[in-house]
Order: structure tokens, then sequence, then C-alpha cells
């Protein structure tokens, strides 16, 4: 997920319910999904900074990723669920496994 994306994310609920719609935009749906994918894949996949030029940054990334992963899908999960999603349990685990790390 890119950083760019988490104010849409936090505002869209916002704006849907200003909006009078009952279900999230495909735009929204189709973020929330990536971001769903990228966390089941988490050790397949590699840290959206990665690559070229930003070797050193790939701990660092995938602590952010993390907690703004953990984010968007605790959003998306609060209003309509009482307990998490399992995409929203392992990209907590993921947060505490890269605290535990000391953000590596």
């Amino acid at each position: 997920m890119v950083i760019t994306a988490l104010p849409y994310v936090l505002a869209r609920p916002a704006v849907r319910s200003a909006l009078v719609e009952t279900e999230p935009s495909s735009n929204e749906r189709d973020l929330v999904e990536n971001v769903a994918k990228h966390v089941k894949l988490w050790k397949e996949t590699a840290p959206y900074y990665a690559g070229h030029g930003y070797d050193y940054k790939t701990s660092e990334s995938r602590g952010a990723e993390s907690v703004l992963n953990a984010l968007v899908l605790a959003s998306r999960d609060c209003p309509v669920r009482s307990r998490e999603s399992q995409h929203a349990h392992s990209v907590r685990q993921h947060v505490v496994t890269a605290a535990k790390d000391g953000g590596r």
C-alpha cells in the first residue's frame, strides 16, 4: 500500500455515508483487497520499497507496511465485524515481529 492512499482509505467511509452509499466503491474494494492479498502473501512478496536503490530500506519498509496494512484492515473490519479478520490478525503479528526485531 502506498502511503498516499491512506487518507483515502480513512476518509472514504465518511464520504460513503455523506453520499448515502451503502457499499464500498470499486476503488475502495480494490485497494483493500490488494492490501489483504499482500498480507496473505507476505513471505512471498517483496517489500513495497525494495530493489535497486532501496536495499538499505527493506527492513524499514516492512515495518512501515505492517503498520499501514494493519490500519487499513482494522478500519475496514471495525464497522462491520465484532472481531478482527484473519488478514488483520496476520498483519498485527507482522507488526509485533517487526517491533521485536527493532524494525528489521
